[in-house]
């Protein structure tokens, strides 16, 4: 009875998948290394993406020329005209106003380009512009 039946199950111990490591040492080495390469290699070539946050104070008008009657009428908390004026500031109408008025489209800062690792490395592959065929 020293044979094993096929319909036996083997149950992989934790020393067994030990022994499998370090017999296949160099190939996990490998793996995780070339891993790690790619990782740095994407990390370095990718475009960085800055991230910035300001505070903006928003200040009701002075008050000094409504009357009694109007000052009863207006929100002592104010809470729907501050979020009128933020609907305001984060709407993409005055985004695109700003942008005409300034004429931002001029600055290469403000033009959209895509310089990640795969535009550079297609980009190898591209004819010049001034080539001719």
């Amino acid at each position: 009875m020293d044979q094993i039946n096929d319909n036996t199950v083997q149950l992989l111990t934790l020393r067994d998948c030990w022994r499998i490591l370090l017999k296949r040492r160099w190939i996990f080495i490998s793996i995780l290394l070339s891993l790690v390469t790619a990782g740095a290699i994407y990390t370095f070539a990718a475009t960085p993406i800055y991230k910035a946050s300001a505070k903006v104070l928003i200040e009701k008008t002075s008050s000094s020329g409504l009357s009694v009657l109007e000052m009863m009428l207006v929100d002592a908390t104010g809470q729907e005209f501050y979020e009128t004026q933020q609907g305001i500031l984060e709407s993409r109408k005055l985004a695109r106003e700003v942008n005409k008025r300034l004429n931002l489209a001029q600055y290469p800062e403000f033009k959209k380009e895509d310089n990640g690792i795969l535009t550079q490395f297609s980009q190898l592959f591209r004819r010049p512009k001034d080539a001719k065929t």
